[in-house]
């Protein structure tokens, strides 16, 4: 879609671990990425972020943490992954409650299948 992303991941090991994966990429498929607290943050399409103080952009922003990103209204887009494990799961269908009861436009894609 072209939108620039910042992924909301306040876990030291999740952010690590997104970084790994992106790197382990195909040369074809890579997706440039960096630390919100990198120089490159202003030009670079995916950046990881331990917190949302400090933003490159507010176009899209994608939730890996379990509780309602601080600020998360000043993005255009909002999108969260909720596994099927219970301890992601609840907590998800929490914050989908919060959004709908606030009036936000949800839409909600069960992509089980699509693994």
């Amino acid at each position: 879609m072209g939108m620039r992303i910042l992924v909301f991941a306040p876990l030291e090991k999740q952010r690590e671990a997104l970084d790994r994966l992106l790197w382990t990429q195909a040369a074809t498929s890579f997706t440039p990425h960096c630390d919100a607290s990198s120089p490159l943050a202003n030009d670079t399409p995916v950046i990881i972020a331990a917190s949302l103080d400090q933003l490159a952009h507010d176009e899209c922003l994608l939730n890996l943490s379990n509780q309602i990103p601080p600020g998360f209204s000043r993005f255009q887009h909002l999108t969260e992954i909720v596994s099927t494990a219970d301890s992601d799961r609840l907590p998800g269908r929490e914050r989908f409650r919060f959004y709908r009861e606030r009036g936000y436009p949800l839409e909600s894609r069960d992509m089980a299948g699509d693994a």
